[in-house]
């Protein structure tokens, strides 16, 4: 399902390991064994207190983040009038840093 949204979308899905994500700290990458029941955690080595859920998505992020840019080419607006490009909603290019 998430690849045919972001085939639809011009976009694609890039799956991330998930293998300690909750266990690594987002921060400074130290890992803690923790248990699942656990909600938030401090972090032994750099002071890190967040929320398990939040960590965990922040260390899925960075690692989709690592993942080789593809470059997606010009679309042609030659088919479009000016009105229709006027009033199109312009979306933000997604964070990356080259």
């Amino acid at each position: 399902m998430p690849q045919n949204k972001a085939q639809n979308s011009d976009r694609r899905s890039i799956k991330a390991d998930p293998k300690d994500a909750i266990q690594r700290c987002s921060d400074c990458g130290g890992i803690k064994k923790k248990d699942l029941s656990a909600r938030s955690d401090e972090c032994p080595y750099c002071g890190l207190f967040c929320d398990r859920d939040y960590n965990a998505s922040m260390n899925l992020l960075t690692a989709g983040m690592e993942q080789p840019a593809v470059l997606i080419g010009p679309k042609l607006l030659s088919h479009l009038s000016v009105m229709q490009v006027s009033g199109m909603k312009w979306k933000a290019a997604p964070f990356r840093t080259w």
